[in-house]
This record gives structure tokens, C-alpha cells and sequence, in this order.
């Protein structure tokens, strides 16, 4: 089994990379193209990640950011949504389940 699957990946990846563009237009396409894949990719992901997220904090009943979510020691109100601690100076934040 060991010796097919070598086989394969040897097969399957021994040619990459032997066809690439050579002219400035060809790179500069190819180079869009590669982002675009990636944005394919990622962007369908993130909003995912946002949904999931949003609907677990809903779930857990986590505050979202606001008034009283402001931090005492620097005064930062924009924090994580669900957020125990400040992202800017570590103090523990104020709220129903922290006191």
C-alpha cells in the first residue's frame, strides 16, 4: 500500500511548476488569479466563522460590546464580543457574570 501511495504523489506532483508564465502580462495574470483562489476560499470561510460565532455568543447569553463593556483602568469600549478580559491593557472587564 506504501509503495502505490509513493507511486501517486510521485506521479501527481512530478510536473509542477514546468508550465509557468514568462512574460510580465502572464505573471501579473497569474498572480490575480492566485488571489482570487484564495479570496474563493476565504471569504465564504470567514463568513461562516462570523455566523457561527455570533450565534454561539447568542446561545451562551455573552454580552456584546458596549457601555457595559468599558474598561476602568484605560477607558476602551470596543472589545471582543463575550470579551472577560481588555485587549488593550488586560483588566478585567466589568459585567453581570465578572462583577
Amino acid at each position: 500500500m506504501g509503495r502505490l501511495i509513493r507511486t501517486c504523489e510521485h506521479e501527481w506532483t512530478q510536473h509542477i511548476g514546468d508550465i509557468s508564465p514568462q512574460t510580465p502580462l502572464g505573471k501579473a495574470l497569474a498572480s490575480l488569479l492566485m488571489i482570487l483562489g484564495y479570496g474563493i476560499i476565504a471569504v465564504p470561510t470567514g463568513l461562516i466563522t462570523v455566523g457561527l460565532t455570533q450565534a454561539r455568543l447568542a446561545a451562551e447569553g455573552l454580552p456584546e460590546s458596549g457601555p457595559e463593556m468599558k474598561c476602568r483602568r484605560c477607558g476602551l469600549d470596543t472589545h471582543v464580543p463575550g470579551a472577560r478580559y481588555c485587549s488593550r491593557c488586560g483588566e478585567a472587564l466589568p459585567g453581570p457574570e465578572h462583577g
